[in-house]
C-alpha cells in the first residue's frame, strides 16, 4: 500500500493528458491583429503619397509657365538669333503671322516691302534658311516660302541667285526629312516663278544649282539639285 501511495503521488506531478476531442484553448492574438492592420494603413498611405495627382498637375502647371516663350516686335530681331532653336523657330512663326495681316491688307502678289515686316528682312532671311535646327529650319523654310511669293525683293534675279545659294550651304537638300527636302525644293521653284524679268531669275536659279549644287561633296545635295533642275525643265519648259 505504501508503494501504491508512492506511485499515486508521483504521477500527479505530471502535466495531465487531454481527454480526446477536448480543444486547445487559443492564444490571444490582438497584437498580431493590430499590428497587420497598422501595416496595411501604412501601405494605403504610402500608395496614396505616390499617385498624388493634384501635386503632378500643379508642377507641370510650372513646367509650361517655364517653357512658355514670347516674341514680339520688340524683341523678334533678337529672337531669330537666340541660340535657343525654340526661340528662333517661334520668331519665324510670328514672323509668318505678320506676313499674313501684310497680305490681308488687299497688296498686290509681289508687292510688299520686307522692311515692313522688319528691318533688313532680306538680310535675315539667309540665315534663316541655313538654320542648324531640323525643326527650326522647317518652319523658317515656311515663313521663307510666304515671303518669297509676297514680297518685292524676291522677284528679283539677283536676289533669288543669292538666296538659292545660301539655300543650298543650309540643310534643306541635304536633309533626310522627306518634308524639309520638299519645303527647300517649292521655295527654289518659287524663286524661279515669281522672277519680274521674264526668264531671269529662272536662268539665275538654276545657274546656282549647276555651280554650286551639283558639284556639291554632299551626296544628297547633288541628288536633290538634279531632281530641281529636272523639276524646272518640267515646269518652265524651253525657259530652262
Amino acid at each position: 500500500l505504501a508503494e501504491l501511495k508512492a506511485i499515486s503521488s508521483g504521477s500527479n506531478t505530471q502535466c495531465p493528458s487531454r481527454p480526446d476531442g477536448e480543444s486547445q484553448p487559443e492564444m490571444p492574438q490582438s497584437s498580431a491583429s493590430s499590428k497587420a492592420q497598422s501595416v496595411s494603413v501604412v501601405q494605403k498611405a504610402v500608395g496614396s503619397q505616390s499617385a498624388l495627382p493634384f501635386e503632378s498637375g500643379k508642377m507641370n502647371a510650372a513646367q509650361d509657365v517655364s517653357d512658355e516663350i514670347i516674341v514680339t516686335r520688340e524683341n523678334l530681331a533678337e529672337s531669330l538669333k537666340d541660340k535657343n532653336w525654340k526661340v528662333r523657330k517661334q520668331s519665324y512663326i510670328f514672323l509668318k503671322q505678320i506676313l499674313a495681316e501684310e497680305v490681308a491688307k488687299n497688296k498686290d502678289v509681289g508687292s510688299i516691302e520686307s522692311d515692313t515686316i522688319l528691318p533688313n528682312l532680306d538680310d535675315k532671311v539667309l540665315k534663316i534658311v541655313c538654320d542648324a535646327n531640323a525643326n527650326a529650319l522647317d518652319f523658317g523654310l515656311r515663313f521663307v516660302l510666304d515671303y518669297a511669293e509676297n514680297c518685292s525683293n524676291p522677284t528679283s534675279s539677283e536676289e533669288a541667285r543669292t538666296l538659292t545659294s545660301s539655300l543650298l550651304k543650309g540643310n534643306g537638300f541635304a536633309s533626310s526629312r522627306a518634308n524639309t527636302l520638299k519645303l527647300a525644293s517649292s521655295l527654289a521653284l518659287k524663286l524661279m516663278e515669281v522672277g519680274k524679268n521674264g526668264t531671269d531669275s529662272v536662268h539665275s536659279v538654276i545657274e546656282v544649282l549647276l555651280e554650286e549644287g551639283i558639284t556639291s561633296r554632299k551626296p544628297k545635295v547633288v541628288i536633290s539639285a538634279s531632281s530641281l533642275i529636272f523639276n524646272a525643265c518640267l515646269d518652265f519648259g524651253a525657259a530652262c
